[in-house]
This record gives C-alpha cells, sequence and structure tokens, in this order.
C-alpha cells in the first residue's frame, strides 16, 4: 500500500549533471535547467487520473526544454503537445502554480486518488532538460512510493550510456534510423507515427480507448523489459499525421 506523503521531495543527487542542448548554430552548450509543475490529471481519459509532470513554470521554459528537438515547429516539426490540449493544460497549471498551489511531485502524490498506479513525466515539454538533481529525486521517489514511471525524452543520445535514465524513460524517436541508434545504446523506444513496427507493441489505448496509462503502464521501463517488445508505437494523429516521417 503506498503512503501519502505532503513532504516536499529532497535529493543527494548532483545538480551540474544536466542534459546539454543544441544550440541555433549547431554547437553544444550547456542549459541553465528548466523547472517544472506537477499537478494530478482529472479531464485526460488516455492516461487517468494520475500525477502529471508539465516541464517549465513558465511558457519560455517549456519551449527551451525542447530546443533542437526535431517535432518543434520552428524545425517543422509535428508536436501534438504544443499543437493540442497539453499546451492549453499547461496554462491552467501555470496559473494555479503562480497562484502559490503546491506543484512538487510529493503535492501531487499527496492529491492523487489510492487507484493510481503511476506518474507521467513530460505532458508537454522533456524532462531531460529539468535540473537533474530534482529529476533523479523525482524518480526515486515515484519508485519508493510503488508507482510506475511514465515519461520520454527526445534527447536519448545526448545522455552518457551508463546513464540512469535510459532504465525510466523510454527514448522519443520518428525515424527507423533514431530507433536503431537509441537501440544501439541500450534504449527502450517510444515511437511516434507509424501504426505498428517490427518487434514493439501498438499503444493499447489506440484501438481500445478504455484501456488508460494507468491500467496498462507498459511504458515503465521496468516493465516493458519484463516483455518481448522492443518499445511501443503510438500511431500519428491531428497535425502529427501530416509531419511525422513513418506516418
Amino acid at each position: 500500500m503506498k503512503s501519502r506523503i505532503s513532504c516536499v521531495c529532497t535529493s543527494l543527487f548532483d545538480e551540474q549533471s544536466i542534459s546539454p542542448v543544441v544550440s541555433g548554430t549547431g554547437d553544444l552548450v550547456r542549459a541553465l535547467p528548466v523547472g517544472d509543475m506537477w499537478t494530478v490529471s482529472t479531464g485526460n481519459q488516455k492516461t487517468g487520473t494520475i500525477p502529471t509532470q508539465y516541464v517549465g513554470v513558465n511558457r519560455d521554459e517549456t519551449w527551451r526544454s525542447c530546443e533542437g528537438c526535431s517535432l518543434r515547429s520552428d524545425n517543422g516539426g509535428g508536436c501534438y503537445a504544443w499543437a493540442g490540449r497539453a499546451s492549453r493544460a499547461a496554462n491552467s497549471v501555470r496559473g494555479a502554480y503562480e497562484r502559490g498551489r503546491p506543484s512538487t511531485l510529493a503535492d501531487a502524490i499527496a492529491r492523487a486518488p489510492r487507484s493510481a498506479k503511476a506518474c507521467r513525466w513530460g505532458a508537454i515539454g522533456d524532462p531531460a532538460r529539468t535540473r537533474r538533481s530534482v529529476l533523479l529525486g523525482q524518480l526515486e521517489l515515484a519508485r519508493e512510493e510503488g508507482f510506475k514511471v511514465l515519461g520520454y525524452t527526445h534527447f536519448a543520445m545526448q545522455e552518457p550510456i551508463t546513464g540512469v535514465l535510459r532504465h525510466n524513460f523510454l527514448a522519443s524517436c520518428e525515424t527507423a534510423a533514431q530507433v536503431e541508434e537509441a537501440q544501439d545504446r541500450g534504449w527502450l523506444i517510444a515511437l511516434a507515427g507509424p501504426k505498428a513496427f517490427p518487434g514493439m507493441l501498438t499503444c493499447p489505448n489506440y484501438k481500445r480507448p478504455e484501456i488508460q496509462c494507468n491500467r496498462c503502464t507498459l511504458c515503465d521501463v521496468p516493465t516493458l523489459r519484463k516483455t518481448r517488445y522492443a518499445g511501443i508505437v503510438f500511431p500519428a494523429h491531428g497535425i502529427s499525421a501530416k509531419r511525422l516521417p513513418l506516418a
């Protein structure tokens, strides 16, 4: 049985361990890590009612966390988060944050219903760009409290090959070449675009909307590693259907 805690999570990890960002000139630079806000999703029919992270405490931070992502609109991509409900939901979460609502993962866990089995990182923005000490502390807290971890990063190739994120997040990919590169570095995959891909499982919610993330939890890396699948496929929808290479 999970305890419902209200303390603020602290961490013993090094704050300086952060991912590099690709600048506009193509050089690798060290980015100032961005903040994040946690809430309990109540209107997301796909995930269910679970603790959910929004990367960035303002729009500029969220946008910066996606610097270098091929799906960001200034790169011609079709990110569904920036174009859809997640962006509007982020505005609501930011408003609550600015009004002083406690917004750490610990706060969200304390408010979550006992039916919640998972925590979702990065409803919008890339969680790998948040302050690393905080991120690792959050992962530790979620695991200790018995939650599955549902998270994805477009910057898997910038992570150390011996780093901990590949044991917690899936590598977000849009092309077969990206899949191969990430797999060579030991990552499991979240592939956006096609309806199916060899060796991977299509998200069960695609054909059976009643199967929510909170029930499925296959995007949790330790859970997925127990199966025969190398990743999860997310068929393109909305604006992404016209802009993803494999859609």
